[in-house]
C-alpha cells in the first residue's frame, strides 16, 4: 500500500502466514522471558535503573527479550516522542531504514541524518538493542532471523486492548512491522558456503527435524540476562538524558575525581618496601604464589595456569622481577613476548611482522602497528619457549612466566593463550611433575580468548585469575617508602646509596612525599608505578605546579610511554589526539558512567577521524582506540559487554578540557581542584 508521501511498503498482514512458515536456525540461551518496560524501574532522583521480575527466566530463543524490548520502545515510548515533535507515525519507517543502514548493514556513513532531533534518544536505544542482537544472530550478518521475528512481535501487539489507550501505538506497530518486512532480505547462505536449510519444517520428516534441531539449537553462546543490562541502561537514558549545551561539562568527572582523592595522614608507613604494599593490596594473589612455591619445594606434583591482569603501568613487571622466582632458584623462565616478537624474532621458527592494529574502518588512516603472526597456524609455542631459554638439560623449567601479552596483536595474544591451554592439557597427560605458567598483561589482551566458547573445559580447573592493584599510599610514611623505592630504581642502587651516605637523599624523599600529598590527583595516580616514576625529579624542580600543569605534563609522558612501548602515536599527532578527545566527550555524562567512571562501549560504536582542517575523513571503532591507547582500563568483569575507564581517571576531564579549548580558543582550562 502507499503512504501519504507516495512511498510504497508491503502490507505485513499479507505476509503473516509466510513469516510463520519461515524456518530459521537459532541459538538457545538463558532469557529473562518477560522483558518489557514495566519491568524496568528508574528512580528519577538517584538515576538508578533496575531490572525486576525474573519469574519467567528460562531457556529460549536468545532474541526473545530483545524483540520484546524493541516492541515496547516502539509502542510505548515512540508515540509520545512523535506526538511532542509533531511527527507523523510513518516517521518510524524512515527511522528503521536508517537503523538498518547504520547497524545491520554497517554502512560507513559519515553522519547520521535523523528526521528530527527529538529522535536521537529513541534511535540510541534502538541502536543499542540491535547491537546486542547482532551477538545473538545464528549467522552474524543475516538479519532475516531478527526482522522476521520483529514483524511477528509488532503484529502481535495489535490484539491487545491496552494498546488502544496509547494514541497511535497500534498504527506505529503496524508500520514498524511493514518496515521490518520490507527490510527482510533472503539469506544468501549458498554464497557464504553455509549449509542450506529447509524453508519450512513441513519439508522434512518429523524424526529428522527433531534430530537436526537438537544439534543446532543446543549452542549456548550468549547469556541473555546479563547482556540485557546495557539495554536497560539505554532505556534509562531515553527517559532521563538531557542534551548538554555550550562547553562540555566536567562537573560529574570532578565529583568522581574528588571521591578518588586520598587524604594523606602523618602516620607511620604500612610496609617496609614496595613489595610489602603489593602484598597488602593483593593478598589473594600473594597467598596463591606462596602456595604454589610450597608445593614446588615439597616436591609435589602440580600443574596450573595463572592469569594476572592489571592497568597500564600498574607494576606487573615488578611482580615478575621481584616476587616470582624467589623460591625457584634457577628454575624460572621469563618470556618477554614483546621482545621475542621483535628483537629476537630471528630465533623463532615462525614468521612475525608488524600489522596495523588501530586504523579507520576504511583502512585509509593507520595510527599504529603491533607485532603479529604472519600465519596463525604456523605458531609454535615450543619454539617460543626455546627462544626464551625455558629449557634446562632438555627439560622445561617448572615456572614459566609470560609478560607483555598486550604488546602483540589481539589475534596473536589469543593464539598464545590458546596454545598455553593446549600445552597444559598435554602436560596433564605427560610425566611432568610440576609445571606452572603465569601470564601477565592488560585485560584487553586476555578478553578474546578468555570468553571464547571453544576453550576446553579441562583447562578451567587448572586456571586461576587475579586482578593486580598498585600500591595504596595513605600516609607520609607510605609516600616516603615509595619515593625511596623509585629513586633507587631510577638512579641505581649504588648511586642512591651514595646519596644516602652524603645526606642528600633525605631532601629528595621529603620533596617527593610533600609534592604527592599536595596534588589531589597524585595519591591515587601513583598506584600506577609508571606515574610514580614520572614525577621523580619534578617534585624538586616544580614544587608549585598547578593541577593543569601536572595533568599536561603527565598526559604527555603517558602518551610518550605508550609510544615507546607499543608504537602508539605521540601527543604531537593532532589527528590521534582529536580522536581521544572525541571519545572523552562522547562518554561524558552521569547517565553513561558509574560512580567509578566506567562507561559501556558497544561493538560498533565509532568516533570520527578528522584531517588537519577538522573535516571528517572516516571513522574508527571506540573499542580499538581504548584497547590500544595505554591510557584506559577495560573492566575484567565486563568482557562480554565491555566497560572502560580512562586510567588514571583524571585523563577523562583533561581530554574534555582539551576538546573545549579546541572548540573555543578563549576557553579557560578548568581544573577539578583549583
Amino acid at each position: 500500500f502507499k503512504l501519504a508521501n507516495g512511498l510504497s511498503i508491503p502490507n505485513p498482514l499479507l505476509s503473516y502466514q509466510d513469516l510463520l512458515s519461515m524456518f530459521h536456525e537459532v541459538n538457545i540461551s538463558t532469557i529473562h522471558g518477560d522483558l518489557n518496560l514495566e519491568n524496568i524501574l528508574i528512580d528519577p532522583e538517584t538515576r538508578d535503573v533496575k531490572l525486576i521480575d525474573f519469574a519467567s527466566v528460562r531457556k529460549g530463543h536468545n532474541l526473545h527479550d530483545l524483540l520484546r524490548l524493541e516492541t515496547g520502545v516502539l509502542t510505548v515510548l515512540m508515540p509520545d516522542t512523535l506526538s511532542k515533535a509533531k511527527l507523523s507515525p510513518p516517521t518510524v519507517i524512515n527511522l528503521y531504514q536508517i537503523l538498518d543502514q547504520v547497524v545491520c548493514r554497517q554502512d560507513k556513513v559519515s553522519t547520521i541524518q535523523l528526521p528530527h532531533d527529538s529522535l536521537e534518544k529513541p534511535f540510541a536505544v534502538l541502536k543499542a538493542i540491535r547491537e546486542e542482537a547482532r551477538k545473538c544472530l545464528f549467522y552474524p550478518e543475516d538479519w532475516s532471523e531478527y526482522y522476521a521475528g520483529l514483524a511477528l512481535y509488532l503484529l502481535g501487539v495489535l490484539k491487545f486492548k491496552s494498546m488502544d489507550d496509547i494514541a497511535n501505538a497500534k498504527t506505529i506497530a503496524f508500520l514498524g512491522a511493514a518496515a521490518a518486512v520490507d527490510l527482510l532480505k533472503p539469506p544468501e547462505r549458498a554464497a557464504q558456503g553455509q549449509a542450506s536449510v529447509p524453508a519450512s519444517s513441513k519439508d522434512v520428516p518429523k524424526e529428522a527435524m527433531s534430530t537436526w534441531l537438537a544439534q543446532k539449537h543446543s549452542r549456548w553462546i550468549w547469556a541473555g540476562v546479563s547482556a540485557i543490562v546495557l539495554i536497560v541502561l539505554a532505556i534509562g537514558a531515553y527517559l532521563i538524558i538531557d542534551r548538554s549545551r555550550g562547553p562540555h561539562s566536567i562537573d560529574y568527572l570532578c565529583r568522581i575525581e574528588e571521591a578518588l582523592t586520598i587524604d594523606i595522614s602523618n602516620r607511620a608507613p604500612d610496609g617496609e618496601n614496595l613489595l610489602d604494599y603489593y602484598e597488602i593490596g593483593n593478598p589473594e594473589l600473594f597467598e596463591h604464589i606462596n602456595v604454589i612455591e610450597e608445593i614446588f619445594l615439597d616436591g609435589q606434583e602440580h600443574r596450573g595456569i595463572t592469569y594476572v591482569w592489571g592497568a597500564p603501568g600498574v607494576g606487573k613487571s615488578l611482580i615478575t622481577r621481584n616476587r616470582l622466582g624467589q623460591n625457584f632458584p634457577g628454575d624460572t623462565c621469563l618470556v618477554k613476548i614483546g621482545n621475542l616478537f621483535t628483537v629476537d624474532s630471528d630465533k623463532l621458527n615462525f614468521e612475525v611482522a608488524r600489522t596495523a592494529e588501530l586504523a579507520s574502518l576504511d583502512s585509509s588512516t593507520e595510527f599504529d602497528s603491533l607485532p603479529a603472526l604472519v600465519e596463525v597456524n604456523d605458531f609454535d609455542l615450543d619454539s617460543m619457549l626455546a627462544a626464551a631459554g625455558c629449557e634446562q638439560n632438555g627439560q622445561l623449567v617448572p615456572l614459566i612466566i609470560f609478560d607483555d601479552l598486550d604488546e602483540v596483536s589481539k589475534e596473536t595474544s589469543e593464539e598464545i593463550l590458546r596454545s598455553v591451554d593446549q600445552f597444559m592439557l598435554d602436560v596433564e597427560e605427560s610425566e611432568e611433575s610440576y609445571i606452572h605458567v603465569f601470564v601477565f598483561g592488560r585485560p584487553e589482551g586476555f578478553a578474546p580468548w578468555f570468553q571464547d566458547p571453544r576453550r576446553h573445559e579441562g583447562v578451567m580447573a587448572l586456571l586461576r585469575v587475579f586482578a593486580l592493584g598498585g600500591p595504596y599510599v595513605s600516609s607520609m610514611g607510605d609516600l616516603e617508602i615509595l619515593a625511596e623505592e623509585e629513586y633507587s630504581f631510577i638512579l641505581g642502587s649504588e648511586t642512591w646509596q651514595a646519596k644516602k651516605n652524603d645526606g642528600s637523599a633525605g631532601q629528595l624523599i621529603a620533596d617527593y612525599a610533600r609534592y604527592v600529598a599536595n596534588q589531589p590527583i597524585l595519591p591515587y595516580s601513583v598506584r600506577s608505578l609508571s606515574i610514580a616514576e614520572m614525577i621523580v625529579g619534578r617534585t624538586s624542580n616544580n614544587p608549585d605546579d598547578t593541577e593543569a600543569d601536572l595533568k599536561a605534563f603527565l598526559f604527555e609522558e603517558l602518551l610518550l610511554r605508550a609510544s615507546n612501548i607499543h608504537g602508539r602515536p605521540l601527543i604531537s599527532d593532532d589527528q590521534y589526539l582529536r580522536i581521544l578527545e572525541e571519545i572523552a566527550t562522547k562518554y561524558n555524562s552521569e547517565e553513561q558512567m558509574d560512580e567509578n567512571g566506567f562507561f559501556s562501549v558497544g561493538a560498533s560504536e565509532t568516533v570520527p577521524v578528522s584531517d588537519v582542517s577538522g573535516q571528517q575523513v572516516g571513522e574508527v571503532l571506540v573499542r580499538d582506540v581504548l584497547d590500544h591507547s595505554g591510557i584506559s582500563y577495560l573492566e575484567p568483569a565486563s568482557f562480554s559487554s565491555p566497560r572502560y575507564s580512562f586510567y588514571p581517571f583524571w585523563i577523562h576531564s583533561h581530554l574534555v578540557e582539551l576538546s573545549n579549548q579546541r572548540l573555543d580558543e578563549n576557553h579557560a582550562y578548568r581544573a577539578c581542584n583549583s
